[in-house]
């Protein structure tokens, strides 16, 4: 903490920790103290023996095999080659300490990681990049209530919502940081700098050049070499828009000086820039022209292709490793709402049998006016809750994959006949038709589960009943193809009812639709009839399609490939049963 506001004691703090291992044989801290002092060489500007005091504390990590500390020396390292514009390598550093701390699940480290690679992005000029990267890390680095590095990342949003010309959100950050911290420390030289180059920005130049030199004082007497070149470099941008020339060529030269024997090739890069615009304003042609190539150059080096394309590879591989996290989470969450939903249908199905069953024996006894309104209220509304249950209970079974489509020798013809006798009465009382046609070379027994057949079948004619005031169902089940063995048999369900409009349709099989509220509202139901239906016809690896035109009617079409039974023999029981449009082997 204490290299945030006095970096010379925090630098002797970290020698001290170097020699107290020493004297103890405390190898990891030896290796620790190493990196500290390595950090603050870095904070110092003093780059070469920073690179020097890491590869020592590399060394001791490697020693003891210790990934947790070679995780933070290569983001030292990474930081160090940063500030001298090397960003390939940098960003090489910054890569393998993500590897390192991903593999020991350190959520913290991570996040540092992340947040260097923000600052790299920032580098690139790819803000947006820059942006996300920089919001993830805060929120984690607010749970481990991290503040030395909510300082960093604090003047770093600062900057890059400044670069985003998001002045006051910038101006929001630098401030925090200001408040936050005393005068006399880095960490408040660092925000008042980015608030003199955000009033600069907003064309306050009084309120710019007061923080800027004030930051200037501080950072020269903290000796921290990177807060003295941003002052001074807007400094001179400051005087350069007043048309102050000499001032500014002042500010800008002093700037250059410090930023090249620091070898800080970022900083020199932008500087040659308005030096050269500098000198074209003053008529200074070829001078203008040398600070023009020397830009030119220094930005071609640090914006190298290899560089941009190992970023994007990191990109790519953090978006697959957040889109494994979450498929993961997804998958324990809809586990948890399959049995949930699953346990919650069958504990309320026994209370409502009961319900049901009480109501049933009430009925069976004689009761007149309101007494028998009420019964029949109570046992409509536990019939309608029940059907709610079932399709629940259907769907979240389909969804946990315990439904197991059986292969057993059935008849089409059979469950229609079971469901013109289950749909007739009902479609009588609405006074429309219903109508079955089935495909006379069809054959009589096939290999399937008829079971869910009829549920689907049950399940669209139903609807179509249910959404019909006028007019007809028909049910046309005709041959498609066939395939050697196997009957590609076509379903078609269609109405002359309310219809459904063009923006439901692609929505219809989804979970819980309907088309729209007011249909909801009339005619009620839970709107799984049609997810349930698609999921158990796709289990089947048919397909189901529908086409329909909003007050005209619809037409569910539902394809199943089955396969035909050898045995296509009746027993006479078979007979009977079919005539009466019964299942296979009921005896009466």
């Amino acid at each position: 903490e204490t290299r945030s506001f006095d970096l010379p004691r925090a630098t002797k703090m970290a020698e001290d920790v170097i020699q107290r291992s020493k004297q103890i044989s405390f190898t990891l801290g030896e290796g620790r103290g190493y990196n500290l002092l390595g950090f603050c060489m870095w904070l110092h500007g003093d780059y070469e023996e920073g690179i020097t005091i890491l590869n020592k504390a590399e060394i001791i990590a490697d020693k003891i095999n210790d990934e947790s500390l070679l995780a933070r020396i290569f983001i030292n390292y990474g930081n160090i080659y940063r500030d001298l514009a090397q960003l390939s390598t940098a960003l090489k550093y910054y890569e393998n300490a993500l590897v390192i701390t991903e593999k020991l699940e350190d959520k913290l480290s991570q996040s540092v990681s992340l947040f260097s690679l923000a600052n790299i992005h920032y580098d690139l000029n790819d803000y947006d990049s820059a942006l996300d990267y920089a919001l993830k890390s805060l929120a984690i680095f607010k749970s481990f209530n991290d503040s030395v590095r909510l300082l960093q990342l604090n003047n770093t949003l600062g900057n890059i919502y400044f670069k985003m010309n998001d002045f006051e959100e910038a101006l929001t950050y630098f401030k925090q940081n200001a408040d936050q911290n005393e005068p006399d420390t880095l960490a408040y030289a660092n925000a008042i700098s980015g608030m003199g180059k955000v009033y600069y920005k907003m064309h306050n130049f009084k309120e710019a050049e007061n923080y800027l030199q004030d930051a200037l004082l501080q950072s020269e007497l903290l000796q921290n070499i990177e807060v003295q070149i941003i002052c001074k470099f807007y400094l001179g941008r400051l005087k350069l828009d007043l048309e102050d020339f000499n001032e500014a060529r002042f500010h800008f030269e002093e700037a250059l000086a410090l930023a090249s024997d620091y070898n800080r090739k970022h900083d020199v890069m932008s500087i040659h820039e308005l030096l050269s615009i500098l000198f074209d304003k003053t008529n200074d042609i070829p001078k203008a022209f040398f600070h023009l190539k020397q830009f030119e150059q220094l930005k071609d080096e640090i914006f190298s292709q290899a560089t941009l394309n190992k970023l994007k590879n990191i990109q790519i591989r953090q978006e697959i490793e957040l889109a494994k996290k979450e498929k993961e989470v997804a998958e324990k969450t809809a586990n948890l709402k399959q049995q949930f939903m699953a346990n919650m249908s069958h504990e309320i199905r026994t209370p409502m049998n009961a319900i049901l069953g009480m109501t049933n024996l009430l009925l069976s006894k004689e009761h007149y006016g309101e007494e028998l309104k009420y019964l029949k209220s109570i046992q409509q509304s536990a019939n309608n809750l029940l059907v709610i249950i079932n399709d629940i209970l259907d769907l979240s079974k389909i969804e946990a994959g315990k439904i197991i489509i059986e292969h057993t020798r059935f008849s089409i013809q059979q469950c229609l006949g079971y469901i013109q006798d289950m749909l007739t009465f009902k479609a009588s009382e609405k006074q429309i038709a219903f109508d079955i046609q089935i495909e006379p070379t069809l054959p009589l027994y096939f290999l399937g589960d008829p079971t869910r057949i009829n549920q689907v079948l049950i399940n669209l004619a139903g609807n179509a009943i249910k959404f019909t005031e006028q007019g007809y169902v028909k049910i046309k089940v005709s041959i498609e193809k066939v395939v050697e063995t196997t009957y590609y048999i076509n379903f078609e369900i269609a109405d002359t009812g309310i219809g459904i409009s063009k923006e439901y349709l692609d929505s219809i099989f989804d979970s819980f639709t309907q088309a729209g509220t007011d249909v909801t509202r009339k005619f009620g139901g839970t709107g799984l009839g049609l997810t349930i239906s698609k999921q158990l016809v796709d289990l089947m690896k048919g397909q189901i399609s529908v086409e329909s035109e909003l007050g005209k009617g619809t037409t569910f079409s539902v394809a199943l490939p089955i396969e035909l039974s050898n045995d296509q023999s009746q027993s006479v029981q078979e007979v009977e049963n079919l005539e009466a449009g019964l299942p296979e082997g009921l005896k009466i």
